[in-house]
This record gives C-alpha cells, structure tokens and sequence, in this order.
C-alpha cells in the first residue's frame, strides 16, 4: 500500500438527503483502504453530528460540487450518478503491493520449508492472472420501472492478459435472442477464448517444481482423447460462442413429487468457433459408434434410442455445420427446427427488450429470465423448502430459497435480464435485477482476498491439473471398452482374448496410446480381464487401472459403465466376481 505524508489529503464530498456518495481524489495522503475507511467514518459518523451541530446556512457555504480527478472519470462515465447508490475507488497498484507483502511473509515462509517452491511467487501469479491491471472499481444502482439498473465497471485499460484473455476485449453482438423462440424462458450466452490458455498454463509451469512443471507440459503436449492432435495445439484453435436456450412448454404439464403441475422442458445449444477444429477429429471414431447423416458439409446425428421424460419420450439430435463453423444440440427435433425456423424470434418480444432496456447489446456473457420462469422458480422453491423439513442432508436448501422472499423479490412480469462487456477502457457489468447492488464498504478487503487466493492458488492449480488427466484418463478407458463390445459383435459375442486383439482387425488405430493411463506422479496400465461374453453377467468387471496415488482406480464393467473407485472397493468387487 501507498502511505504518503497526511498533509497531502484532499477530500472533497457532498451528502443530499437522498443519496450517499463517496468519491475519493486520485491523490490521496493515505492509502486507499485506508483513506476508504475515514470516508465512510466522515458520511457516517461525522457529517450528521456537524448537521446537528452547525447552522444549515454554514453547511451550505462549505458544500462545494464534486469535482472528479482525471483518473476516475472514465469510470463515471460508465455509471449512473443519480440513483440510490454511486461509489467509485482507485485500487491502482493495490493488489501488486498486497502480492508482494505476500511474498515477503506467507511464501517467504513457505520456501524455507519447501526448497522445491522457491520459484513460486504470489506477484507473478497475479501478473498472469491479469488482476493486477485494474485500476478503478465503481458501482452504482437505480431504480427504474420494474427493476434495479445495477452498474458495475472495473477500469483495465483493454488487456486481455490472464482471467481477461478468456472473454477479450472485441464485443460481439448477441446472437442467442435472434434464433431463440419468441417464448423461450432462459437465455444465457457466454464467450470463451482459450487460444492464450496454454500460453498461460506455460507461465505458470516455471514456477512450479520440477515434477509439477512436467505433468502440465506432459499435459498440454498430450495428445486429445481418441486423436492424434495435442491438446494445447487444439486449444490455441477455439475462441468459442457458447449459448443456452431453455423453453417451459406449459401446453405440456407433468406431476412432481410435490403434486404441482410442471411443464415440459426443452432446450438447445449452439457452440459457435468448434466445428472446424472438432470435427475432422471426432467424425471416424464417431462413425464407428453411431450412424450420421451428411448433406454438403452439414452432419446430423439423432440418438437412435428415444429417451423417456416425465413429459413423453424425446430423441435427442446434435448438427455439425462446418461451413458457419457451429454445433447444435437440442434435446428434441421440434425445438432444433423452431430454434432454426424464421418464425417469431425472442428478441423482438416486448418482455425481452423490456428486460434489457439499457444494457450493453453486445459483449462476452448475457443471460435473460423470463418472468413465467420466476414464477416456476417460485413453485420449486416451495418444493425445495418441503424437501428440508426434516432433512438435515437438504437442510440447507431453507435458507437458499425461502418462497416468501422469492415472491417479494421477483415481481417483474417481463423477467430479468444481465449483461457483461470488456472493450479498450474495461470491464462493465450490468443487469435489470430485482434487487439493488449497493456494493460493499469492504471492497478493498474483497481485492485482498482475491490477491490471497491467487497468491495461494498452488494447490487448486495442481488438483486442477490431476482432475483434467483423470477425466482423459477415464475416456481413453472408455474407448477401449467401445472398442471391445465392437470387437465382441463382429464375433459372436466374445470379448477378445486379449487387448492385442483389438488391432488386428482396426478396432483401435494405437493401442500404446489407450493402455498408458497417464495418471500424475506415474503411468498406469489397464488390467484387462478376457474370457466374458455378452450373456455375462453385467456387473462383472471387464478392465481397470492401478491404482493412482490417491489410491483411486478406473474400473470399467461389462454394463459399459465407466468409474473412478477406491482400490478397496476393486478388491471386494474382484472377490466377489470370483465366487
């Protein structure tokens, strides 16, 4: 933190009745946590005493209009000033100082007792993230017709560095509402850039120890599961669109457990930025599971089997269109071809355009709730409240969603909506919500702890690493058990003999790269068990994996069922399949 000599103070603020503002001048003489306590101790405490005490008419001589320093009007002009809440804060450098306090103490600790850390640094951590380039935070609320108009701008002068690299900072419009149904009840649209990821995860690889920083090479230089292409490669490929459409069909109802109507559900999903990458990929193994259709460059692909739902059976669908670049998933036909059609979209509905009326119309993440979403939001949480009576594993399900605040809360008829964009001055968050944000006195103790938890984030980086093997792990499995059953009908229903078999006649292209299960710390090999065929019985395990240093194994089973298990469950399993 910045302490400069008290003289250099210059504080500068003013209190109408109907608001509280606080603004602090860019050259403070104290530090800016600090200098953010003493104002709330001047508008809270102080000022109201002076009220009492002093004549109006020398309150008014003093008051003087506030006068914005340089560095934070760019912050002002992206916020409401006459609402029912308006702050602003210079956290400039804030969070580099705190980073380097801990490394002084918490990490120069750290590395006496463990040698093998010595490169790790809260300071370079938060570089990589990108959190140390804000430089202003501001906030403010109002109330405007049936909602609260919440603003919240981080100033970071458009970089696109760590956490930032994931969203950019080239907004794009929103395309989800224009294809959505003009009745569709959920919309949520998010942009995930992870062409910088691997450069990142590099960052953070020299400074972990030896061992670590090879796993998460040995990771990116991998390769992805059932291909040859290496995962960071693939990555630097996709700066993907993901968006959600869910539509509540009330023409189609179904009972809950609670004895309320629910209607049907269905929903739809578009990944914009994939196609082209994935699907020279995916297309063979795909073909040598389930049948597709092609027309040009536009592939289709319905599950053959209807899945059944409280509401009717359903059959999902999945489109691959390499030509736009996009994949959609619906959970039924009818609602890919509505999603698809020219008819009534839900951007020109009036409770849409109600609910974003002064949000931003383009950016990296939107999402909408539809006012008869709220409602059936209500109904669950009646249900849920049901559920924690009496329950203490779903207990905490009572203070979540209490109905009665629920139906004081959301009162609009045209929903909700939020909205997210970064450009060249910083990141805006807005949102039409039923209650106001009013920020926090705390903000600067909030950056501190954010500066903690990237400072200290050494062990979640890891776990993360090991859950992303483990997870790759378990699909090479899985395609090995695909490759069996494949093997198995194509002859008579036996399983092969032996892994080995599976290569003779092109089940699988490269057995070495399936058998070595990368687990962290060491390889691990699958055990396979031959001898079953198809009768047998389904419980019985086909293969699995020793055991990781967790004590933790991969135990596929005739079923097709794929799980991670504890070593001591393998054993009992295995002793029982032998009886």
């Amino acid at each position: 933190m910045k302490f400069r000599s008290f003289p250099l103070l210059k504080l500068q603020f003013f209190t109408p009745l109907a608001r509280n503002i606080i603004v602090a001048d860019a050259q403070l003489g104290l530090s800016n946590g600090v200098f953010q306590y003493l104002n709330v101790f001047v508008m809270k405490i102080a000022t109201p005493i002076l009220a009492l005490a002093l004549p109006c008419s020398v309150l008014a001589q003093q008051a003087e209009p506030v006068k914005i320093s340089p560095p934070l009007q760019q912050t002002v002009k992206q916020l409401d000033t006459d609402g029912i809440h308006f702050s602003i804060t210079n956290i400039k450098g804030d969070l580099s100082e705190f980073s380097t306090l801990i490394d002084k103490i918490f990490l120069g600790v750290l590395k006496k007792e463990s040698p093998e850390l010595s490169k790790l640094s809260a300071t370079k951590i938060l570089e990589i993230s990108g959190l140390t380039l804000a430089q202003t935070i501001g906030r403010s609320s109002k109330h405007v017709g049936d909602f609260y108009h919440n603003r919240t701008f981080i100033e970071t002068k458009g970089s696109d560095r760590g956490l930032l690299s994931l969203i950019g900072n080239t907004p794009q419009p929103w395309a989800s509402a224009s294809y959505a149904p003009a009745g569709a009840d959920l919309v949520v649209e998010s942009n995930i850039n992870l062409k910088l990821v691997p450069q990142t995860l590099r960052e953070i690889a020299t400074m972990l120890p030896g061992e670590q920083a090879s796993q998460l090479e040995a990771f990116l230089d991998g390769p992805l599961p059932a291909t040859q292409s290496r995962i960071g490669e693939t990555l630097e490929k996709l700066d993907l669109r993901y968006s959600l459409i869910v539509d509540l069909d009330e023409s189609k109802t179904w009972k809950g457990p609670d004895g309320e109507d629910y209607p049907a559900v269905y929903y739809c999903t578009r990944i914009d930025g994939a196609a082209k990458t994935l699907w020279p990929l995916y297309k063979d193994m795909l073909g040598s599971v389930i049948k597709y259709s092609s027309k040009g460059n536009v592939h289709t692909i319905v599950i053959p089997e209807k899945m059944d739902t409280p509401w009717g059976p359903s059959q999902p669908v999945c489109v691959i269109d390499t030509d736009k670049n996009q994949i959609w998933m619906a959970f039924d036909q009818g609602f890919l071809d509505k999603c698809l059609s020219s008819e009534a979209k839900l951007a020109d509905s009036e409770s849409y355009q109600k609910a974003t009326n002064r949000l931003p119309q383009q950016g990296f993440a939107h999402a909408y709730i539809s006012g008869a979403a709220c409602k059936q939001l209500l109904t669950l949480s009646k249900f849920g409240s049901l559920l924690a009576e009496g329950d203490e594993d779903m207990a905490f399900l009572k203070g979540m969603i209490d109905p009665e605040v629920l139906n004081k809360t959301l009162t609009s008829p045209f929903g909700y909506a939020w909205a997210a964009r970064h450009d060249r001055n910083g990141l805006l968050l807005a949102g039409n919500s039923p209650v106001p944000d009013k920020g926090s006195n705390k903000v600067m103790n909030s950056t501190f702890m954010a500066a903690g938890l990237s400072a200290m984030s050494y062990g979640p980086i890891m776990r993360n690493i090991k859950a992303s093997k483990r997870t790759q792990s378990i699909q090479e499995v899985k395609n090995l058990c695909m490759a069996c059953y494949s093997y198995a009908e194509d002859h008579d229903g036996n399983f092969p003999k032996s892994l080995q078999d599976l290569t003779k006649d092109g089940y699988v292209d490269n057995l070495q790269d399936l058998i070595t299960i990368d687990f962290p710390e060491k390889g691990m090999k699958v055990k396979y068990l031959p001898g079953f065929t198809m009768t047998s019985k389904a419980s019985n395990i086909l293969m699995f994996s020793e055991a990781d240093e967790d004590g933790q194994v991969i135990v596929c089973r005739l079923d097709g069922s794929v799980k991670v298990e504890t070593e001591e469950e393998l054993v009992q399993a295995l002793k029982a399949q032998k009886r």
